[in-house]
């Protein structure tokens, strides 16, 4: 779906870098089949997760922790790699990073512990670290309304792997042992890097040598930017639901209510759906609606889908998947929009405000998960907890992204 929707957006006429455009396209390809495989590797072991904690003799909380290794993982070399790329180019490091994947890929079925399969899961959660590259070239070489698109068209990646993930991981771990689950990802891993070898162009070099001063000072101001920090913020708050939901709804689906794993792959299927929609939106609406409405009709809806599915849990499980899926689909209305404004502000290199963004937005994911999953602990995952947990968390994040919104009322695409 989203590799239909790229064909329609062309780069910036002045890229003379990209004058032959099948190279470009093709890289995207393998681009998104490695940010793709990064994700399935997580949400294609999930429905397993339960079955791994029991093999290992290992408490429920570390369901959860999988993903939370994985997010710190993701989150630990960014700002390393960002001066890196902006010295010897962006191929390399992302090459590096797909190979790091494949590496830790293959470890991960001989884990003889939770203990080594949760660390195997932390280096795996690394190859997530190398994604911004692709992103941050996304950036540079395209204007407003198509990195809008690019950005939507790159989030319905993040979307089909919980959509498909489940479904695939339950397909296997039905005929064969979840190690297998591995073996696909590594399969898919090598595809990616031997096309990203082939395909992938060098990008933008900013700078002949690493200037650590300079580096510092660039961080300083991406890191006291204003609307930088606030939308970045209001970002990765808004993905706290979404992740918790990824990382707790094994426990909570499976043993919690006891429900198969058929069940729990149908809840996914509807929750995920809705962000796929919204994705879809965008790119109809993106340069034609301004960016104030989208953010605006995307956080009313997440908003008010929450605070329902919060009123309701009690009634029915029903309530708070349906209110889920609403949710997800306000969520991508106005994730896009709080990126493009967030990265265009801080005059900085893309490389380092998008490391910078990577960065934040995993370590609140992180510290949002750890606290979410700690408290549907003490509550024994029950649903009505994480649909009053998911309610305290709206009301704080709409008034963040609602303020972000007016700040920018005048903010117009480029």
């Amino acid at each position: 779906m989203g590799m239909v929707l790229w064909y329609n957006i062309s780069p910036l006429r002045n890229e003379t870098t990209m004058t032959n455009k099948k190279p470009f396209y093709l890289f995207a390809a393998y681009f998104v089949l490695y940010e793709l495989t990064n994700y399935l590797s997580n949400d294609m072991i999930m429905p397993s997760m339960p079955q791994i904690v029991r093999q290992f003799h290992a408490p429920l909380t570390d369901i959860a922790l999988s993903l939370i290794y994985f997010i710190i993982g993701g989150s630990v070399l960014q700002i390393f790699l960002a001066p890196l790329a902006d010295y010897i180019g962006k191929r390399k490091i992302l090459l590096f990073g797909n190979l790091l994947f494949l590496v830790a890929t293959v470890v991960i079925p001989f884990s003889h512990s939770i203990n080594q399969f949760l660390a195997a899961r932390f280096f795996q959660g690394m190859g997530m670290c190398f994604i911004f590259i692709g992103y941050a070239m996304i950036h540079e070489l395209f204007d407003d309304v198509a990195a809008v698109k690019l950005t939507s068209i790159l989030s319905n990646v993040s979307v089909f792997a919980p959509l498909t993930g489940p479904l695939v991981g339950t397909a296997i771990v039905s005929v064969s042992r979840w190690e297998f689950v591995f073996i696909v990802s590594g399969v898919l891993g090598t595809i990616s890097f031997f096309g990203l070898y082939k395909y992938m162009p060098q990008g933008k070099r900013h700078t002949d040598k690493i200037d650590v001063g300079q580096i510092i000072r660039s961080y300083r101001n991406i890191f006291t930017h204003k609307i930088f920090i606030m939308g970045i913020m209001a970002f990765a708050l808004s993905m706290i639901p979404f992740i918790s939901w990824i990382g707790t709804s094994p426990a909570i689906i499976m043993e919690n209510q006891h429900q198969p794993l058929k069940v729990y792959a149908i809840y996914q299927c509807i929750i995920f759906s809705g962000y796929a929609i919204s994705n879809i939106t965008v790119n109809i609406m993106a340069g034609r609606v301004g960016f104030y409405k989208l953010i605006s009709y995307g956080s009313k809806i997440s908003f008010s889908s929450l605070v329902c599915a919060g009123a309701l849990c009690m009634v029915s499980t029903k309530f708070v998947i349906v209110g889920m899926m609403l949710y997800a689909l306000g969520l991508g209305l106005y994730t896009g929009s709080l990126i493009r404004i967030a990265l265009s502000s801080t005059g900085e290199s893309m490389n380092l405000s998008a490391a910078s963004m990577t960065l934040v937005m995993c370590m609140i994911m992180f510290l949002g998960l750890e606290t979410c999953n700690r408290l549907l602990h003490f509550f024994n995952y029950s649903i009505h907890a994480f649909a009053l947990i998911n309610l305290a968390i709206a009301v704080p994040v709409f008034f963040l992204v609602r303020n972000f919104a007016k700040i920018n009322k005048d903010r117009q695409w480029n």
